[in-house]
């Protein structure tokens, strides 16, 4: 069995934060990311109705994108992440 999470992607980091419930992801985007009430509404609303919300400026000063996820498929999609990057890397290199 896994557990649901919500990942919080912030601007260009790919190591999002994890969060056990909406209320706390949302808690976390008001006191430290400081994002007005009228925007985590309308995230909450797509997060609900879709199971992912990005918002993106003007309404915050960098993008935020929460999706609903599970632990196997986060490790995965991590791994898939990684994998990519390190094949961009070596790309660049030579």
């Amino acid at each position: 069995m896994s557990v649901r999470w919500l990942a919080l992607y912030s601007g260009k980091d790919p190591h999002p934060r994890m969060f056990d419930s909406l209320e706390r992801a949302l808690a976390y985007l008001e006191r430290f990311e400081r994002l007005p009430e009228e925007v985590l509404d309308s995230f909450a609303l797509k997060l609900m109705g879709m199971g992912e919300a990005t918002v993106a400026p003007p309404e915050a000063k960098q993008g935020y994108h929460l999706i609903y996820t599970d632990v196997q498929r986060q490790a995965k999609r991590d791994a898939e992440k990684g994998a990519r990057e390190d094949t961009e890397q070596a790309s660049a290199r030579g």
